[in-house]
């Protein structure tokens, strides 16, 4: 079996996701959009011809623990927010 590589975005800025899309579309690629990939086996998408990864897109945007707020990237994990969230 020949097996075809997967080509893998792996975005550190919302314009490198814009640019993951934007080359994916105009190929005509089939995109498959991950975090960590911790639960990629649950669900799986067939056929895929690329993969954007957020895993890079982890930060913090904001924490306002009496506010009950907190913004954070796509691929942060959350172990590490809920690690923050108990330090508060």
């Amino acid at each position: 079996m020949n097996e075809v590589a997967v080509k893998t975005g792996k975005p550190t800025s919302a314009a490198g996701v814009l640019d993951v899309i934007a080359d994916a579309c105009a190929s005509g690629r089939r995109l498959e959009i991950i975090g960590g990939g911790t639960k990629r086996s649950i669900g799986r998408v067939e056929g895929v011809d690329a993969v954007l990864s957020l895993a890079r897109l982890d930060k913090v945007i904001d924490y306002a623990p009496e506010e009950l707020v907190l913004t954070a990237q796509a691929g942060a994990k959350l172990s590490v927010l809920e690690a923050l969230v108990a330090a508060e």
